[in-house]
């Protein structure tokens, strides 16, 4: 590795001195160590990770993985970046998964109305499916498959992509009321126990029909928020008071 500040490294494969940007040497054409701290910092955590695990498990520290996830799309947005953090969790009892999307909060009330969203969802637990599905099996009878052969299977059709996409009114835009959101909820119908529920227990966001009354309380613009019911269990929400800013106010 170079010395802090320095901007030219040797090759591995020849004497030639290269910009630290180059991946690949002009002379030997031998590829370059690229981005070698991250790997470092990459195996140390694959030695430990078990243990890790456990340990998060232990201590139910997996909101605070998460609290980290969301400041981490936060700080990539006030650097330039537009990042979009797709995860997805094993919907208990069904061979199915549920989607969910960490949007920056700079670009939160602008991103989370738009249509698109349930689409790249749908699209992620599709994909989900597929890789867990090809996942069990690359291992047959402790026999490895090729990896290679493996990953092909990963390769959706076009057909299967489209078919996971829901249909879209043409005439919708994503600014009605109706559809705009302070907080979203993946799109399930199939009703379920509201106490097992895994779509407004884990979800970030979640829809609202519209805005009822407006007022000011202490010095502070608020509105009455009449929310839609969850999507996956049919659980009904009261109608709270919320900050006016959160939802588009003036």
């Amino acid at each position: 590795m170079p010395n802090a500040g320095t901007t030219k490294r040797k090759c591995i494969g020849c004497p030639e001195l290269l910009g630290n940007a180059k991946k690949k040497c002009p002379s030997c054409m031998a590829i370059q160590p690229y981005k070698a701290k991250l790997k470092a910092k990459r195996t140390k955590f694959n030695e430990v990770k078990e243990e890790w695990v456990e340990k998060t498990k232990k201590h139910c520290n997996r909101t605070r993985v998460m609290d980290g996830a969301h400041l981490l799309v936060d700080k990539l947005c006030v650097l330039g970046f537009y990042p979009l953090l797709f995860y997805g969790q094993k919907v208990k009892g069904r061979n199915s998964y549920q989607a969910h999307i960490i949007i920056p909060e700079k670009v939160k009330e602008a991103f989370c109305g738009h249509a698109v969203f349930t689409t790249m969802k749908s699209l992620y637990e599709k994909l989900l499916k597929v890789y867990t599905e090809t996942n069990e099996n690359v291992t047959v009878s402790g026999v490895e498959q090729d990896p290679c052969a493996a990953a092909n299977n990963l390769q959706l059709s076009k057909q299967e992509l489209m078919s996971s996409i829901p249909a879209q009114d043409e005439k919708q835009h994503p600014s009605d009321n109706s559809d705009r959101c302070r907080k979203h909820v993946p799109n399930n119908k199939r009703k379920k126990n509201q106490e097992e529920c895994t779509i407004h227990l884990n979800a970030d966001t979640y829809p609202y029909e519209k805005i009822i009354r407006r007022r000011v309380r202490e010095g502070k613009k608020e509105v009455l928020v009449r929310w839609k019911p969850c999507s996956g269990c049919g659980l009904a929400w009261k109608d709270t008071w919320e900050p006016s800013d959160e939802f588009g106010g003036d």
